[in-house]
């Protein structure tokens, strides 16, 4: 998935339903998924487009994340709300 956001460009990475990679200005891994959410909730302005890759062609992707959505999204939250 590419986003568009008025403060820069950012990518996630999806593997059967989970993210395995983002990257958002100089971040990348749980960092940029964090940046990306926390920029989106800030403006609330953006695009983003879908990118499909090749069935089963998921081999060569950068793996920078290992938490399951639910877990990179309560440490957002978190993050979010501890800035105010």
């Amino acid at each position: 998935m590419i986003l568009a956001l008025p403060q820069g460009g950012g990518l996630m990475l999806f593997e059967k339903g989970r993210v395995v990679h983002a990257e958002y200005c100089n971040a990348v891994g749980e960092e940029a998924f964090g940046a990306l959410l926390a920029a989106c909730h800030a403006d609330g302005a953006g695009r983003f487009c879908f990118l499909p890759s090749p069935a089963g062609d998921a081999s060569g992707l950068p793996r920078t994340i290992d938490k399951s959505v639910d877990r990179l999204l309560l440490s957002s939250a978190t993050a979010i709300d501890e800035k105010g």
